[in-house]
């Protein structure tokens, strides 16, 4: 049962610090980390996504404060959810479900073709929240990681940060949209180009051969991004064939350890 006093409305600038904590203490005591609040390390997660889709971040208040927070990605035909984060003394009190209740109120507004996310597969808690919704698991996705070679064989890319002038820059726009419109109708990856881009977070990389666009990837890393200053967090690859990924992993890789990262 819900606090009586507990509402549900738009994350604002000054909210992100207190929801910053509630998901760190919320995904750090899930995972059973002695200090919860490393969670993440020095990656900025909810402060990066409340600026780049500030339409999709709500938080969950009481009269103690903020005790939960759902955000969101949206990326043209498609709404991504989350991170959904809850304080653990709120764990089991229907805080989730009235984060959820708002935001696919708003996700459906924006006529998505697809609403997906991603969670624990082995949750006992997260996998039954989320089929109340009707969604239901259809891919195990494994998250992987490498040590870096900053010295690593790979092909030039192109990247977002040089280009010079709107021309330029629609030219890039137009390719990576080349590439996740072949992935999936309507996918546009537009938005997260440009926050990247605005908020320093990283980089986008595309590769281009003598038929066209290959291959492209956002990459976060450094200060201000997903993954902070020790990982370069491959938040989405698309390639046009099986043969390109490899050089396009190169180049992110290379990416990473131009940025000082060690994963």
């Amino acid at each position: 049962m819900t606090s009586p006093s507990l509402i549900v409305r738009p994350m604002t600038i000054e909210d992100v610090d207190a929801a910053d904590r509630a998901f760190r203490r919320g995904f750090g005591t899930f995972l059973g980390l002695p200090d919860p609040m490393q969670f993440g390390g020095d990656g900025q997660m909810v402060r990066y996504r409340f600026a780049a889709y500030p339409e999709l971040a709500f938080v969950a208040e009481t009269e103690e404060g903020v005790v939960g927070t759902i955000q969101g990605r949206h990326w043209g035909a498609t709404v991504g959810l989350g991170p959904i984060s809850v304080q653990p003394e709120y764990w089991g009190k229907g805080v989730a479900q009235r984060l959820l209740d708002v935001f696919l109120k708003k996700a459906e507004s924006l006529e998505p073709a697809l609403t997906s996310l991603y969670t624990f597969s082995q949750s006992p808690t997260h996998v039954p929240l989320y089929q109340k919704y009707d969604f239901w698991p259809r891919l195990l996705t494994s998250l992987m990681t490498k040590p870096i070679d900053a010295s690593v064989d790979a092909p030039e890319a192109r990247r977002f940060s040089e280009t010079v002038d709107d021309t330029d820059r629609a030219d890039f726009f137009a390719a990576c949209r080349a590439l996740t419109e072949g992935a999936f109708a309507g996918l546009v990856a537009d938005r997260e180009i440009e926050a990247v881009r605005l908020q320093g977070a990283g980089e986008t990389l595309l590769l281009v051969d003598k038929d066209g666009p290959e291959a492209m990837a956002v990459v976060h890393a450094g200060p201000g991004s997903e993954s902070g200053t020790q990982a370069a967090y491959v938040k989405f690859a698309v390639a046009r064939s099986a043969d390109k990924v490899n050089g396009l992993l190169a180049a992110c890789e290379r990416l990473g350890g131009e940025k000082g990262a060690k994963t």
